[in-house]
């Protein structure tokens, strides 16, 4: 897509949004792109993180008295959840301030982190109002952790920081993803988390990262993993839950407009580090995706505009010598939300056909 068909100005008018598109009910914040791992299935390329701490990260501009008032209107129209995401979150020295501001208004606060968490930091965030907290964690073993993180001491690290967030009383899933390196210890990993009283540990298969990362070269799983999840199963003790979410095999294809794929512009915003509002916030380097700026702009008025409607329900002449173009189902993939990022891995542009797409 030319980043000049619609600019990166807020294009607005006077038209009334539709009843199912008054607000947006979940917003995804992430909150900077640097980060303390090196994850090879990371989706983004990301920021090394510098030595010092309490220093606010490079890429953090939407802070302060705008950030607050852009957390107060989300209470004010009817977000019910706030995401936030990295990177590194925990990297914000004003994460506490923010899961407090949007606890008092009333929005259930989420966070993903890989952070090294001591017991202050996990109790500062359950009087902060944190509703619920993911860990990140693949494999007990050193080796396998360094691979899959950069630092070989990640296990350790992990564990220590679910026990502190269980301890503080936080709501705490463990979030495992798999690859051809891991998958033959996450019985160990599963049995682990139970012994510490984790009571639930969701898995998924690793996607390859849209921008290609050599890093993750050869560690896509490479065997069906019915046979892995009929094991973790069978050797559960039913005190932990355990959600296989995509681990299941190559089931994404679905008929056009079954069933909803991407939420942004139906029910969810996304919101980059700088302050944009993006199309996807998995490819937060694309400026052609950007609708407009939380900096200068209300949420309402980005939610409302015509910049945001043209991403929600592209023209069929958009998506020309595609397979797209001329298909039966184009309206219902509308509805249904278009994942841009796999459109992107698969053609080298957003409109096109996605990893969803059931005529494909």
């Amino acid at each position: 897509m030319d980043v000049g068909l619609w600019g990166n100005a807020l294009q607005s008018s006077p038209r009334a949004p539709r009843p199912d598109q008054a607000a947006p009910s979940s917003v995804t914040w992430l909150l900077t792109l640097e980060c303390n791992r090196r994850c090879p299935y990371c989706f983004y390329q990301i920021i090394p993180v510098r030595p010092e701490t309490g220093r606010w990260p490079r890429d953090a501009a939407l802070k302060g008295p705008t950030a607050a008032e852009r957390i107060a209107e989300m209470g004010r129209i009817g977000v019910a959840d706030l995401y936030l995401t990295g990177g590194e979150p925990m990297l914000r020295p004003d994460i506490g301030s923010i899961i407090a501001q949007a606890s008092s208004h009333g929005i259930r606060v989420h966070m993903v982190s890989k952070f090294h968490m001591h017991a202050l930091q996990a109790e500062a965030l359950a009087d902060a109002g944190l509703h619920h907290i993911t860990i990140s964690l693949d494999d007990l073993r050193p080796a396998e952790g360094k691979r899959l993180t950069g630092a070989s001491n990640y296990p350790a690290e992990a564990l220590a920081s679910i026990e502190a967030c269980l301890a503080a009383g936080l709501d705490l899933e463990v979030n495992a993803v798999v690859t051809s390196l891991n998958a033959d210890g996450l019985g160990s990993l599963a049995d682990r988390l139970e012994d510490i009283g984790c009571r639930k540990l969701s898995i998924s298969a690793m996607q390859t990262p849209h921008f290609r990362s050599s890093h993750a070269k050869g560690l896509e799983p490479q065997a069906d993993l019915r046979p892995l999840m009929d094991r973790l199963l069978a050797g559960a003790s039913g005190t932990m839950a355990i959600d296989f979410g995509a681990a299941g095999g190559n089931d994404k294809a679905k008929p056009c407009g079954a069933t909803l794929v991407c939420e942004v512009g139906r029910r969810s915003l996304h919101i980059l580090p700088n302050g944009d509002a993006t199309r996807c916030h998995y490819m937060p380097k694309r400026p052609d995706l950007v609708i407009g700026s939380l900096l200068t702009h209300s949420i309402l008025d980005i939610w409302r505009s015509d910049t945001f409607e043209r991403w929600r329900r592209p023209e069929r002449s958009m998506f020309a010598g595609t397979g797209c173009a001329n298909c039966g189902g184009f309206d219902g993939c509308n509805s249904r939300g278009r994942c841009v990022a796999s459109a992107f891995l698969e053609a080298g542009q957003a409109n096109a056909p996605d990893a969803f797409c059931g005529a494909s």
